[in-house]
């Protein structure tokens, strides 16, 4: 079934400026739990670059695209790099290449401070030594983004026209602890503990669509991924995979050594290891500072805190894992309708003896390219350089970590 895009321009304020038609290519990556790039190639000459460049000139770093794909936003984000490229000898054309991300990008903008004496997460940071929020996983990444950028923000640190979504509610109890941690990495960690929680920016309202013309908006939402691996599944004998490409590396550790609060012999130490891993990889050894968490007699809560972030880190550290796949869109199984970034799936395989293997992982990314062929879609279950869970040689993922924990007195 033949999707229908809309790709549209806009400008400082978030307002819609035109319809963008006459481009080449527009090549999208998004990303689960991470920033989104975009790349819009187009005829500089073309009527259309003209309002651009004017954009490009203001400065403000809001301009920039929204991508609409069967009337729903699939993508929506700021111009930041740019590029032109003149070819006067036989094209006698200058291309205009546009590059940017998604709205997810104003996270990475931005740090999660600690309280001043007044209050306010800003300077001089002369109250408390780190910002700590305990609870339910969404309503603690809503209360870092708010103070930090949203609308509990001191000026100038206010993320322009960003609203929070309505807290569900979602995932596990957990703490976050910070101390000038960069929101985007630190929400990516409060994410993973609560559950595997995803996150995003996106641009909800455009003023052309209201009728009071109220300001258009950005807004931060927390979401549940789904497991869909018993349904959506890929493989050549269903007709919904042209291509796969699998690498594997090494885990950079797989046995993790946390040291608590305390100092010399009194320090609290606790540690895990990967077990599968270790067996497979051997043993890969990793220290975790986490001295900001309790004293040398930490309460069971901080105990707690520790544990969740060698498992955090064991995460993080495991094996870099990637499949790419180049998928075809039948009735049963559509991109954006069945699944999404973020989602579980499963992909069947044939490995060098020609024996069929079942991977389930999430969609991490996917590549969407849009130009005169049409639409081109390109999943990656499982990304190289980002943690998973995902292993070839691994027909059941069963993870136990043994954990021990020893007080130094």
């Amino acid at each position: 079934m033949k999707s229908t895009y809309n790709v549209y321009i806009r400008d400082q304020n978030f307002n819609i400026l035109m319809e963008l038609t006459d481009f080449e290519k527009l090549e999208m990556i998004k990303r689960f739990n991470d920033v989104s790039t975009f790349t819009l190639t187009m005829n500089a000459t073309s009527p259309q670059a003209k309002p651009i460049f004017s954009l490009l000139r203001q400065g403000g770093g809001r301009a920039g695209i929204v991508v609409k794909r069967n009337d729903q936003v699939l993508f929506s984000g700021p111009f930041l790099p740019r590029n032109l490229k003149g070819e006067f000898a036989e094209k006698k054309v200058t291309t205009l290449t546009l590059g940017g991300a998604d709205d997810t990008y104003y996270l990475k903008t931005r740090l999660a401070v600690p309280k001043n004496a007044s209050g306010q997460y800003a300077p001089p940071f002369d109250g408390e030594d780190y910002s700590i929020f305990k609870g339910i996983a969404e309503t603690v990444m809503h209360q870092y983004v708010s103070v930090n950028g949203g609308p509990a923000s001191t000026d100038p640190r206010k993320i322009p026209r960003l609203r929070m979504a309505s807290d569900g509610g979602k995932g596990k109890t957990i703490t976050g602890r910070a101390r000038f941690d960069n929101l985007l990495e630190l929400l990516k960690a409060l994410a993973i503990k609560g559950g595997g929680l995803g996150f995003r920016v996106v641009q909800i309202s455009f003023n052309q669509e209201t009728d009071d013309h109220s300001e258009p908006k950005i807004e931060f939402q927390v979401y549940q991924p789904e497991d869909k691996s018993n349904w959506v599944i890929f493989s050549p004998s269903r007709g919904n995979l042209a291509e796969f490409d699998y690498g594997q590396e090494p885990p950079e550790a797989n046995y993790i050594i946390a040291g608590g609060g305390g100092e010399g012999k009194a320090r609290y130490f606790a540690w895990a290891g990967d077990e599968p891993s270790r067996e497979f990889y051997g043993t890969h050894e990793g220290f975790l500072d986490k001295r900001n968490t309790g004293s040398a007699a930490p309460t069971e809560e901080e105990k707690k805190e520790i544990i969740d972030s060698i498992y955090e880190e064991l995460e993080n550290k495991t094996e870099k894992t990637g499949l790419s796949i180049k998928p075809i869109d039948t009735a049963a199984i559509q991109f954006g309708r069945d699944y999404r970034e973020g989602d579980k799936v499963s992909v069947v395989i044939e490995d060098t003896e020609g024996e069929p293997e079942v991977i389930q992982d999430i969609a991490r990314e996917v590549s969407i390219t849009l130009d005169q062929n049409g639409e081109q879609i390109e999943p990656v279950i499982g990304t190289t350089g980002v943690g998973t869970t995902l292993r070839l040689l691994d027909r059941i993922r069963n993870l136990e970590a043994r954990l021990s924990q020893l007080e130094k007195r």
